[in-house]
């Protein structure tokens, strides 16, 4: 993720490591060393995704969900 927001700095972008519930804690603490701050990294547990695809299959939502209805789900880690 640092690599491409060197490459590429007038990106603008939300980071999300997605990962399984159980590994939170260590998402938390790597995207809080020095080298990885910078990004504000959020966090997505698998389950989260699970229960997006299940909806969005449910009420044919194909199409309709965006960024805006799926930020609120992203846990922000980063201390600030």
């Amino acid at each position: 993720m640092n690599k491409l927001q060197a490459e590429a700095p007038s990106l603008i972008t939300t980071f999300v490591v997605v990962a399984p519930n159980e590994l939170r804690n260590k998402v938390i603490t790597e995207a809080n060393q020095k080298i990885f701050r910078a990004l504000q990294a959020r966090y997505m547990p698998y389950s989260t995704v699970k229960e997006f695809y299940g909806l969005i299959q449910r009420y044919d939502l194909e199409g309709h969900v965006d960024y805006k209805f799926i930020y609120p789900f992203m846990e922000q880690v980063v201390d600030n």
